[in-house]
């Protein structure tokens, strides 16, 4: 296997990850769409089916657009990849540490992003969707700032993921400077 084979084998197992990950909250949305829909009137309700329908889309896309484009990404990740398997026995020659290091930073980019975004949209549809039993909406009153204060750790998380996905190769030069 070549060097863009195997990180593109790694980016296409990050987007099973991401499937296998969004799995994990579907109990939790449900949850939630049934208090929502015992407690409230019908427009909540399908505000909120709309809000949890959208997660998984875009959880769902993100993830079928990791998988079908990981040979794209490793290519725009690993631009020099000069080595040729050998078609008789598959080895082709070893992995620079500087290639590991560029398909591990945009790993767990990817993964910053994957376990952020739905803690992002649960958060900001708590600011939504919390009322009173009078029906008034209460962001700032009862708790509003920290409702709000909760959204800045997984904004943070998303921009260093995107930052390690998208500048692993900066991160990477950076490190090498940093070390020599």
């Amino acid at each position: 296997m070549t060097k863009r084979e195997i990180a593109s084998l790694a980016i296409k197992l990050m987007g099973v990850f991401i499937l296998l990950k969004m799995i994990a909250y579907i109990p939790m949305t449900l949850s939630g769409l049934f208090y929502q829909g015992k407690s409230s009137e019908f427009p909540d309700f399908l505000f909120m089916l709309f809000l949890m329908l959208f997660i998984f889309g875009v959880s769902l896309v993100w993830a079928l657009f990791i998988i079908a484009r990981s040979d794209l990404i490793t290519a725009w990740l690993l631009k020099n990849d000069k080595t040729v398997a050998n078609a008789e026995i598959g080895v082709c020659s070893s992995i620079d540490k500087k290639d590991v290091m560029i398909i591990t930073c945009s790993c767990i980019g990817l993964y910053l992003i994957v376990t952020s975004v739905p803690n992002l949209v649960i958060y900001i549809s708590e600011i939504f969707a919390m009322r009173r039993a009078g029906g008034d909406y209460v962001t700032y009153t009862s708790g509003g700032l920290y409702k709000f204060s909760r959204i800045i750790a997984p904004t943070i998380q998303i921009g260093l993921g995107i930052w390690l996905f998208a500048g692993s190769r900066g991160i990477v030069k950076l490190w090498k400077k940093i070390r020599s």
